[in-house]
């Protein structure tokens, strides 16, 4: 979920066959002229990604382009979409501007506005003010920094501002709510009719127009949505976003909704059914498979492998998933887990957790074991465990027939909670 990708992280995660998904991907077309200007950094970088989920197609070609597998690469859609309303949320917001007797009150917000929008934006209440001088603007800067400096606008612009952050109550004669805190702009969106998302009346992209639009509100953005393209391309199409170019169109806008309800419903019910087409994407990341993840990792790492299949075992499924024939055949057993896992190689070997006390870490940050006990048979009815050597040098060590090691903390939270993934990782390193 990053949007930063850092190669020498990737590769490194690379080299120990830990996958890494880059999850609701998004690529501008000018963003990936940066990256094609560092082709030779980028394009092994790319490579070296387990699954790259993307949100359109158009992003995924560009991926493809500056040299991301074609097998790592899912359109996936945007996750955004998936994005759930609490109805308490709402009833909270109903229940503030009661206690605010706002309830006929027109309120608007304008959200996420960067340096430059606010003077429009100020501009536009100005005038929605001269017909309608109980309106109540709600100005949400987007960057914590500028917000002593977005009150002292609002101040030499002669409107009377109450600071969110105080928690003082709204009063009548409140002309703007400056809404300087944090963590708080879906229940801002929640107090509004009508919503405003910045960073659009000046070219830096625009912000998530589908936070509104899923609390059911009307959307108006300025022309500026080169980061939301098909989202605003949606939204647009079914009659749910409203595109102004200034200070003047905003205010018209506005009160166009705030004088018809029915204009400002249209717009609400086709927002949320914009939202409701396009869910699924979250499900579909979480359910990306599981061999096309971790086995794209162990390829990257060590290249084209002959494979066979292992069982995979968790709480509610069996699946097979390919390994290399480097992983681990007998019968691991890791000493510490607080429950039993079993995990079948063809050849009837089995990955096989006990209770028993635990050796301490090796004391690496991110290791995942430095000695495990592996039995490897040397006929079918001899069982035995035998240790071996490891490098001292390996913070993971070397899975080796016949080899003796001990889970890390840190291996063991990974073996309760995914068997499967440890016995990857072990097998990575065979």
């Amino acid at each position: 979920m990053e949007t930063e990708l850092w190669p020498n992280h990737i590769h490194q995660c690379a080299r120990r066959g830990i996958p890494v998904a880059l999850a609701n991907a998004r690529l501008s077309e000018r963003s990936a002229r940066g990256y094609a200007r560092f082709g030779k950094l980028t394009a092994p970088m790319l490579a070296e990604l387990s699954l790259i989920a993307v949100q359109t197609q158009a992003e995924a070609q560009r991926f493809l382009d500056l040299g991301a597998r074609p097998d790592c690469v899912e359109v996936t859609g945007s996750i955004k979409f998936d994005l759930k309303i609490d109805a308490e949320l709402l009833q909270r917001a109903a229940e503030l501007r009661r206690q605010w007797q706002a309830e006929q009150r027109p309120v608007w917000i304008a959200a996420s506005t960067h340096a430059g929008e606010d003077e429009i934006v100020l501009a536009a209440h100005r005038q929605l003010l001269e017909t309608r001088p109980n309106a109540l603007l709600i100005l949400v800067p987007r960057h914590p920094e500028r917000f002593n400096s977005v009150h002292e606008l609002c101040l030499s612009d002669g409107l009377t501002t109450r600071r969110r952050a105080t928690g003082e109550a709204v009063q009548t004669g409140d002309q703007v709510l400056l809404g300087d805190t944090m963590g708080e702009l879906l229940f801002l969106y929640a107090l509004a009719d009508i919503t405003f998302v910045g960073g659009s009346l000046v070219a830096n992209g625009g912000h998530n127009l589908l936070e509104p639009a899923a609390l059911g509100k009307p959307v108006l953005s300025g022309p500026h949505l080169f980061n939301f393209l098909e989202i605003a391309a949606q939204l647009r199409a079914a009659g749910a976003l409203s595109e102004v170019a200034d200070a003047a169109q905003l205010a018209e806008r506005t009160a166009t909704l705030l004088d018809t309800p029915a204009e400002a419903q249209r717009m609400s019910a086709a927002g949320l059914a914009v939202l409701k087409a396009n869910q699924g994407a979250l499900e579909r990341v979480a359910k990306a498979p599981f061999d096309t993840l971790f086995c794209s990792a162990l390829s990257a790492s060590k290249g084209a492998a002959s494979m066979h299949h292992i069982a995979k075992c968790d709480s509610s499924s069996i699946a097979d998933i390919p390994l290399p024939t480097s992983s681990i055949s007998g019968s691991l057993i890791a000493p510490g887990a607080d429950r039993a896992a079993q995990i079948s190689a063809p050849s009837g070997s089995s990955l096989t957790t006990t209770t028993s006390s635990c050796a301490a870490c090796c004391g690496c940050c991110g290791c995942y074991y430095r000695r495990c006990l592996v039995s490897v048979p040397d006929a079918p009815d001899d069982n035995a465990t035998v240790p071996c050597k490891t490098q001292d040098n390996d913070v993971f060590g070397k899975v080796r027939a016949p080899t003796a090691c001990e889970l890390s903390p840190a291996g063991l939270g990974l073996l309760r909670a995914r068997p499967q993934e440890l016995l990857l990782r072990l097998g990575a390193r065979g």
